[in-house]
């Protein structure tokens, strides 16, 4: 009796942490195209910085506050002229997923992205780059 309890123990909890673990990732629904592909640096307005090993499917970041987390691509990237409107999804450990819409200009060694973080902003990003609550971003390919 108390083995049968035991084990039905186990797997409602096992449960219980699956639904929590699977309702808090960021969900992958495009993958990254290839020129986004490989190790990143990215400094920040605010004076910090990160570093990504972008897959084809996800990016490991790690910032220079010490904290990790995951990023993924919420929709496929939508060329608008020399601008990307990119949707993303970024988890760091411990927190909860926030999405972010950015928009990404090409150069040479990486791309510039101008990023919002105001939910009511993600379906206008297109229109957003001059609006207030802008981050700007700089990410240079390192490999």
């Amino acid at each position: 009796m108390m083995k049968n309890y035991a084990v039905l123990v186990f797997i409602l909890g096992f449960t219980f942490i699956s639904i929590v673990i699977a309702s808090s990732v960021c969900p992958i629904e495009a993958s990254f195209p290839e020129w986004m592909v490989g190790y990143f640096h990215a400094e920040f307005a605010d004076g910090t910085s990160a570093n990504a090993r972008f897959g084809k499917r996800y990016a490991n970041v790690t910032f220079s506050t010490g904290e990790n987390g995951t990023l993924t691509m919420t929709a496929p990237l939508q060329q608008i002229g020399d601008i990307y409107v990119f949707h993303e999804c970024v988890q760091i450990y411990a927190s909860e997923p926030a999405l972010r819409c950015s928009l990404l200009v090409r150069n040479g060694t990486g791309y510039t992205e101008y990023i919002h973080k105001d939910p009511k902003l993600i379906p206008v990003c297109p229109q957003s780059i001059s609006s207030p609550g802008l981050e700007t971003e700089i990410v240079t390919r390192i490999d």
